[in-house]
């Protein structure tokens, strides 16, 4: 199984236009920014993410990520871990993309070992692997940003950028992001809005 799908939802309207957090954001390093509750419409429409919950994934997290141009690859990948229970991954989440569009997401394979847990500036538990001192096997490479994606994070990964900077919107929905991968693509696939991959 794929570890990112396109979704046929319209991003049309999906931002706050009011929003501070535009492309190009006036930072030259890189920055992330955690949000709960209704801070989270300050970034995106609350209408818009109605459709989620009306699914049956209420969004409940958001985590802005922008990335610097040519933002240097220290060969770290992460997985994400469940902000509400720290013992269990998060397993997928929903990104707008804008920006980037030379960037990659590299996701691999999880290794067996045990790493402790750290927690980014926003408060945000994370662990990580170095990519060759690991000897992480490469599964799946997502370039393609012109729709909204639904990414899975209990795999390592890592952002490149190149000439573009990358401004990320990552929506996480609790408890639906404790489901499984393969059910949460089966659920979407149902209703008929995941894009199939070859």
């Amino acid at each position: 199984m794929h570890s990112w799908y396109h979704l046929n939802i319209s991003i049309a309207d999906a931002l706050n236009r009011n929003s501070p957090f535009r492309w190009p954001m006036p930072f030259f390093k890189n920055m992330v920014f955690h949000f709960r509750g209704d801070h989270i419409f300050e970034a995106l429409n609350k209408q818009w993410l109605e459709q989620f919950a009306d699914l049956g994934y209420p969004i409940t997290e958001l985590l802005i990520f922008w990335k610097v141009d040519f933002h240097p690859f220290e060969y770290m990948a992460h997985v994400d871990i469940n902000t509400l229970n720290s013992s269990q991954l998060s397993h997928s989440a929903f990104n707008i993309v804008i920006g980037g569009c030379d960037s990659t997401m590299n996701f691999y394979k999880l290794p067996n070992d045990k790493k402790p847990i750290k927690y980014i500036t926003s408060n945000s538990p994370y662990k990580e692997w170095h990519v060759i001192d690991d000897k992480l096997e490469l599964l799946d490479v997502l370039d393609d940003y012109s729709k909204i994606v639904m990414v899975r994070v209990d795999l390592p990964h890592a952002i490149i950028t190149k000439e573009w900077p990358r401004l990320c919107f990552s929506f996480r929905s609790q408890p639906a992001s404790d489901y499984p991968w393969d059910y949460v693509v089966a659920d979407f696939t149902k209703h008929g809005l995941l894009i199939p991959r070859d």
